[in-house]
């Protein structure tokens, strides 16, 4: 015969179960690309397409953009307009887009090398 706190224990655990396979992921994996400023177009607005070519000779990449993506100069947060700005004055910059692997979303877009 089976103890009542030992059977107790075993109905919790059971009650737990379908709870744990439905739970959301808890990590984004991130991938990144980078490019040089020139081989960059930024989206048009806060929700869009962002269209990387990584090298000479390579195909561009697209992702999605969304209100959740973040625009850096550097470490600094900055909105997209701004960051338009800033690449319109160079072309020695580096882009870095960090997006979602699964879904392709961007998660940030961190520009270096931008004048001050």
């Amino acid at each position: 015969m089976i103890p009542r706190s030992l059977a107790f224990l075993f109905a919790l655990a059971l009650t737990a179960l379908p709870t744990a396979a439905v739970e959301p992921a808890r990590w984004v994996l991130e991938q990144a690309v980078e490019a040089a400023a020139g081989s960059v177009l930024l989206p048009s607005g806060e929700t869009g397409m962002i269209v990387v070519t990584a090298c000479e000779g390579c195909a561009p990449q697209s992702f999605t953009t969304t209100a959740r993506t973040r625009y850096l100069a550097g470490r600094a947060v900055v909105t997209l307009r701004d960051l338009r700005a800033g690449l319109a004055t160079t072309n020695h910059a580096t882009v870095t887009v960090l997006y979602d692997a699964r879904t392709r979303e961007v998660t940030r877009v961190i520009v270096n090398g931008l004048p001050r």
